[in-house]
């Protein structure tokens, strides 16, 4: 629970900073290529440079805030009850955290959700994906079992929502590094993005 609490006011808060704050007059890099439902987001070049610094507080402080819950609360993992093992807790659930969250702003642009819908979802399921890592660690296999299958369920029916509402869009498999690309506006995702502007809905 309270690793969900931390994820969801951190990346909430994010996810609030991407789609609201404008873009920044000075920025010259010019927009990347547009992918389905990025209309609603800037890609963080183009964000104001204070903008840019809160997005980057807010990741450091979620990724505290889980060091926090491996160092000070009851130890229920699989993970051994040592410095090293609690570390690793802090490192798994919020590594893997921000990937499945990742995933899931994929599915709502994917699927062209509304902004307030987004922020919404943001807020009260954005610590979604750091409850279920922190559960597949936890110490009795039938939690483990049980997160692993709602996350199974979650990509699956992150997969199926994508295709239904965009029929002529990638998989969500393939968006999901295209929007990577899109909002780090980085040439390393060129290749990601080689099929070129995909026709907004």
């Amino acid at each position: 629970m309270l690793s969900w609490i931390v994820g969801s006011v951190t990346m909430g808060t994010v996810a609030a900073i991407f789609l609201s704050v404008p873009v920044t007059s000075t920025y010259e890099g010019g927009l990347p290529p547009a992918q389905p439902g990025t209309s609603l987001v800037k890609p963080l070049a183009a964000l104001p440079l204070a903008a840019r610094v809160a997005v980057l507080a807010l990741v450091v402080a979620l990724l505290a805030g889980l060091a926090g819950i491996a160092w000070f609360t009851h130890w229920e993992s699989l993970l051994p009850d040592n410095a090293r093992g609690r570390g690793w807790w802090a490192v798994l659930t919020g590594g893997l955290g921000l990937a499945a969250w990742f995933f899931a702003a994929t599915v709502t642009f994917g699927a062209r959700f509304p902004a307030d819908l987004q922020l919404v979802l943001g807020y009260a399921g954005g610590g979604l994906p750091f409850a279920l890592m922190a559960a597949m660690l936890d110490r009795s296999w039938r939690v483990t079992l049980a997160a692993a299958a709602v996350c199974v369920l979650f990509i699956v029916a992150g997969f199926l929502v994508v295709s239904v509402s965009s029929p002529q869009a990638p998989s969500a498999f393939t968006l999901y590094f295209r929007y990577l690309g899109y909002l780090l506006n980085s040439p390393s995702c060129a290749a990601c993005l080689q099929a070129g502007p995909l026709r907004l809905g």
